[in-house]
């Protein structure tokens, strides 16, 4: 698309006025290309060649546990805000926070099936 060089260089805004639904289908195209609106909006006008920039899957029993792990992290955090963070409480945390360090570095070490 633009390298950093022109990226740096840009000091003009324009405006354009659309209507409800061609805002709504600009933000849903941006989104399908996971660029922001205003990066999407200027290669569509430049006919520039869009890449569309995609992730990997995470697989459901690795979302799972995500979830769960995420859970329990906020229930933590609930029972401090409430002045109830105790010892069990402070070694549960730790625990969690371990075993999620454990799941994200397993999570970056796979590689995407498109790489």
């Amino acid at each position: 698309m633009t390298n950093q060089n022109t990226e740096q260089h840009r000091t003009i805004i324009l405006t354009t006025r659309v209507n409800p639904e061609e805002h709504a289908l600009i933000i849903e195209a941006a989104a399908r290309t996971n660029l922001p609106p205003a990066t999407y909006l200027r290669a569509a006008a430049l006919n520039a060649r869009l890449v569309v920039r995609t992730f990997a899957t995470m697989a459901p029993e690795d979302l799972a546990q995500l979830k769960r792990l995420g859970n329990l992290l906020n229930q933590i955090a609930r029972s401090g805000w409430r002045g109830r963070f105790t010892r069990p409480t402070e070694e549960l945390h730790a625990r969690v926070m371990l075993e999620l360090l454990t799941v994200i570095r397993r999570l970056g070490s796979t590689k995407s099936p498109s790489a």
